[in-house]
Parts: structure tokens; C-alpha cells; sequence
């Protein structure tokens, strides 16, 4: 098989390859599993350059061993070592590698690296650069940052992303420390049923952030998102409460009973509804205008329940649980790629069939912009990867040349209209 072929491999299975790199750093890899990373290292010079550059890195930083900072360093080794362009030129050349996206329907985008590409019934072509024509303003929007609020017990507020580095508060027996990261991290020396605190991080229009809560679950939130929670886990279960869009890795955790040593769930209420798990790492997607909540698992198992507590269902790897706003029914889907769910925190936008109107959503928030549309709202849906680190007009310049919609900036509003 040639270097290109490898590398195609390589890319389309990065959250595949990424879950087994984990368990593997982590020494959690079972039999079946080393045997499939095995095969994958050995496929290519390029898998087994990427492999033993992950495992150095792993010695020296116990940072690759995070999920998140794994994906990140496979993102920024396949950056050095595939030729973005050609392997995605090669990919059209080969008819039958993506028939299932070809739908008349929809408009179907699939962004790589520093290339964008239409399928339909035109031949592929690339997007051009962003230039003075394209819908960019006299100032140009910025993606979202590292912007949050933290509220303490007492309600006061502290801004996190003009905070200092070090100890920023303390509540009781926990302290709060912004790290050199960014990063806010709670250390709890609290082991009893003291009276709980709670704190609550919540993240603008255009804004994002990670936290590691008392335990040592880690957490992301994406734009217009909180997370509420103790500041001491000190009972027989962890409950936290969420709005928005996070994504968790969870820390196992127990407790001593009369029976011994006992598993302590963690429980994230999400507007009546909730997702238990024992220790695992899965993402939630709860924005009350999407009228869904979506509970994708990466790894490990959850229980999710919808309010009133009807139609329970226990998540296996790679399942996405849906429950309607309007008639509160759980319905579950097996994912053929989960990893598309927890995109986002890549530095990736990803869509799967996504309706126009909430793709455009999905850009409102992180941009922090207004969206409205002179006309019908488009029917299309789109499908596909595009990096959310880019200006908003590079991203909607690209997607003027997908249908036939045009876009226009006018201070923080993107007013959409029909060629």
C-alpha cells in the first residue's frame, strides 16, 4: 500500500486510532484491542513514526496520556506528515470511497487541511483565498476563545480568561487554581458531608473552557454553556448540572460503606434528564434551541434517562442516545464515526447531515454573531469537517460557493439571502 493510501487510513480512523493509543498509554489496552493496534502500527512507515513519536511524548508528559491532548498531538503530527491536498485529490479519484455522501438533497462539504471541497455533480474544486469581495467586513470576526465566568458560593464573579495564574479563590477546604494552561482546577481536601458549595462556570457567545472538577474529571464547555457543581464531592453520588454542550472524562471514584468500598456514580442533570456513568469519557450536546439533547459515549458505558425518568437505556461505545424536547423519547443510533461528536474540542467543525439552520446555529455561538435570513431559511444539509479557528469569513466565503446563498457581514449580525 503507497504512503498517500496510509495516510488516508490514518486520517479517517484519527479517533479509532487516538482510543487505542489511550488505553495502550494508560495500560488499559485489553488482548483484542493491542491486536488491532498492532495491525495499525505495522500498515505503514507512517503509523509506526506517528506511534513511537506519541510514545516518547508520553514518557517525558503525562499530558498525551489526556484523551484530548492525545488527539491534539496526532493532529499536529499528521500535519507535518501528509501532503493535505494531494491525499484528498486522490480520495475523489476514487468513486466509490464516499457514494454514501452524494445525495441531490444536500450539500455536502468535506474541509481538510487547508483545502475545501463540493461534492456533487460538478467535478471537486478548491475554495479560493478569502479576499476583499468575500462577505469579510471592515473588521473581520474572530472564532471563540477562552473566555469564562466563574461564580463563586457567595455569588461574586470572577472573569477567568483576565485572571491571573495560581490560587484565585478558595471555598472552605478546596482550592481554585488557574493553571499555566488556562486551565481551572479544583483541589479538594474535603472528605466528609460538610454543607456543599457549589460553583458554577459558564462560558459566553464565543467563548470556551476546560476545568478539572474536585475529583479529577475533566471537562470542556463549548460556547454559550455552564457547568454547575459542588466544590467537594462529599456523598454517595457526584451530581452536576449542565446547559449547553460539554464533553467529559470522568475520573472513577469510591467511597467507603458498611459493605466496604463502593463505586460513586457521576450524574449530569441536563434540563430533566440525566446521564450516569461510573467512568468514562462521552460528550453532550443540550442546547434548548437544537430541541434535542444527544449523549454520544467514546468509551466506557452511561445510563441515560430522560425526565420522568421513562425509557432508561445503558450507552455501549460508539452509541448516541437522542431525546426529543417535544415528546421526551430516548432514541438510540449506533454512530459510524462517534469521534465527530467531540470535534469541537479539536478545533474542528463537524457535520453529519446537519440542517442548514442549525449549522448556522452552531456558527452564532461560537462566533458570537446574529444570524438573519432575508427570505426562506435553506433547506440543504451539510456534511463534513471544517476548522473552527478560522475567521468567520473565510468559513462563510467557502460556503457561498457550496449553494446558492450568499452571506453578508454588517457589525455582529450575517444576514443570509438567496442568490
Amino acid at each position: 500500500m503507497s504512503e498517500k493510501a496510509d495516510d488516508i487510513i490514518l486520517i479517517e480512523k484519527v479517533e479509532e486510532i487516538a482510543s487505542l493509543l489511550h488505553r495502550y498509554l494508560k495500560e488499559e489496552i485489553s488482548p483484542e484491542e493491542r491486536v488491532r493496534l498492532d495491525a495499525w502500527v505495522n500498515q505503514s512507515a507512517a503509523n509506526r513514526s506517528l506511534f513511537l513519536e506519541v510514545s516518547n511524548k508520553a514518557a517525558i508528559s503525562s499530558e498525551v496520556k489526556d484523551y484530548y491532548h492525545l488527539l491534539q498531538q496526532i493532529e499536529a503530527i499528521r500535519k507535518r506528515h501528509t501532503d493535505n491536498r494531494a491525499r484528498v485529490i486522490d480520495m475523489f479519484s476514487k468513486k466509490t470511497v464516499w457514494p454514501r455522501y452524494v445525495a441531490a438533497a444536500s450539500v455536502i462539504l468535506f474541509i481538510t487541511i487547508g483545502a475545501y471541497f463540493y461534492f456533487g455533480k460538478e467535478q471537486p474544486r478548491q475554495v479560493a483565498t478569502t479576499s476583499a469581495t468575500t462577505p469579510a467586513a471592515a473588521k473581520d470576526i474572530l472564532p471563540a476563545g477562552d473566555k469564562a465566568v466563574l461564580t463563586l458560593a457567595n455569588g461574586s464573579q470572577i472573569e477567568l480568561n483576565t485572571a491571573d495564574n495560581g490560587v484565585i479563590a478558595r471555598e472552605g477546604k478546596t482550592t481554585i487554581n488557574k493553571n499555566q494552561d488556562g486551565r481551572l482546577e479544583y483541589n479538594s481536601s474535603t472528605t466528609d458531608n460538610a454543607a456543599l458549595a457549589y460553583n458554577m462556570v459558564t462560558t459566553p457567545r464565543g467563548g470556551k473552557y476546560q476545568l478539572v472538577l474536585p475529583d479529577g474529571s475533566k471537562v470542556w464547555l463549548n460556547a454559550a454553556s455552564s457547568l454547575r457543581f459542588p466544590v467537594a464531592f462529599t456523598g454517595s453520588e457526584r451530581r452536576v448540572e449542565l446547559t449547553g454542550e460539554a464533553y467529559f472524562e470522568i475520573a472513577s471514584s469510591v467511597m467507603k460503606s458498611t459493605e466496604g468500598q463502593k463505586k460513586r456514580p457521576f450524574i449530569v442533570s441536563v434540563n430533566g434528564s440525566e446521564v450516569e456513568v461510573l467512568g468514562t469519557h462521552f460528550n453532550i450536546n443540550a442546547y434548548r434551541e437544537e430541541l434535542t439533547m444527544r449523549t454520544t459515549l467514546l468509551e466506557g458505558s452511561v445510563k441515560v434517562t430522560p425526565s420522568g425518568s421513562k425509557g432508561a437505556t445503558i450507552l455501549q461505545p460508539g452509541q448516541q442516545a437522542i431525546i426529543s424536547s417535544a415528546e421526551n423519547e430516548l432514541n438510540v443510533i449506533d454512530k459510524e464515526n462517534p469521534g465527530m461528536a467531540i470535534a469541537w474540542i479539536r478545533g474542528k467543525f463537524a457535520f453529519e447531515s446537519t440542517s442548514f439552520k442549525s449549522l448556522m446555529q452552531d456558527l452564532s455561538r461560537w462566533y458570537d454573531v446574529q444570524i438573519e435570513y432575508e427570505g426562506d431559511i435553506p433547506t440543504k444539509t451539510i456534511t463534513g469537517e471544517v476548522d473552527r479557528t478560522i475567521p468567520l469569513s473565510e468559513l462563510l466565503s467557502m460556503l457561498e460557493q457550496m449553494a446558492d446563498f450568499r452571506f453578508k457581514i454588517e457589525g455582529r449580525s450575517v444576514k443570509v439571502s438567496a442568490r
